[in-house]
């Protein structure tokens, strides 16, 4: 099954609107432009070990993670109001903070798996039209858990 831009935003519309219903509207979004959808370009991040084996590449839509895996995929959808108030506050001065109190350091997030049920159990999965640039990712001190020059594409195939 061929999935590109189309399919994906067909599958994921749905889902973040019903979100979208239960936690607010749209324009809480609209804050945080760091996202593939924001920035009209999806960029599929491939898994270079940076992230568990099953997940085959990663992309970003309204502040929510989407990880591709072999069989399915899975969606981390966070109250990213929340996030941007927390930090916020924690870059405002000292003066601010003495007289204002903080937001909850309570944030919520859902995550949910959805299973392709009677799909290729080993489908192939790449990467369709790559970015000239990379991202690299550095994380604690187990290099183990770096990747550098991980490539970004437009679109993700499974065959």
């Amino acid at each position: 099954m061929k999935v590109n831009r189309s399919h994906l935003l067909f599958l994921l519309l749905p889902l973040l609107l019903l979100y979208n219903i239960s936690y607010g509207s749209v324009e809480r979004y609209a804050m945080h432009n760091k996202d593939s959808l924001h920035a009209r370009e999806i960029h599929f991040i491939e898994n270079k070990g940076q992230w568990p084996e099953n997940v085959q590449f990663k992309t970003e839509l309204f502040g929510s993670d989407v990880y591709l895996e072999t069989t399915g995929f899975k969606y981390v959808i966070r109250d990213q109001v929340a996030i941007d108030n927390y930090l916020n506050y924690k870059n405002e001065s000292r003066e601010y903070r003495a007289s204002n109190p903080p937001p909850s350091d309570l944030i919520d997030i859902i995550s949910y798996t959805v299973k392709i049920d009677g799909g290729n159990a080993s489908p192939v999965i790449s990467g369709i039209d790559k970015y000239d640039d990379y991202n690299n990712y550095y994380l604690g001190n187990d290099p183990a858990m770096w990747a550098s020059k991980v490539a970004k594409y437009k679109a993700v195939r499974y065959e």
